[in-house]
């Protein structure tokens, strides 16, 4: 339990550009797709696999059923590096969305490629 609040609060604070230690944020942290896309395959891999981890860990049994339970599904078999280049080739396909967060489009993305 303590991992996975550890993993919900390290997606928080990746997604908004919170430092851990509470300082000032980034501006790179919080300017959207367009500093993820700047970052190394193994980096744009740890993110993903970071969002994937909140999903399978930190949201609550209740919501998961609901929302992320056919992400979860439809993923699962995936290799990281499979799902990160499916997000980087929905990205491309979605210019419009460079100004948002990477989390926050990651799920159209995954919802896009599971068919819901």
């Amino acid at each position: 339990m303590k991992m996975a609040r550890l993993l919900g609060l390290l997606f928080l604070c990746v997604t908004t550009g919170v430092p851990a230690g509470g300082a000032a944020a980034d501006p790179t942290l919080t300017s959207g797709i367009k500093n993820y896309r700047g970052f190394a395959d193994e980096e744009r891999t740890l993110y993903v696999q970071g969002v994937l981890d909140s999903l399978r860990f930190y949201i609550p049994r209740e919501e998961k059923l609901a929302f992320a339970m056919p992400l979860i599904a439809c993923t699962d078999d995936m290799p990281t590096d499979d799902i990160r280049d499916l997000f980087d080739r929905w990205l491309d396909s979605h210019p419009e969305q460079s100004e948002y967060a990477p989390a926050s489009v990651f799920f159209k993305a995954i919802r896009t490629h599971c068919g819901f």
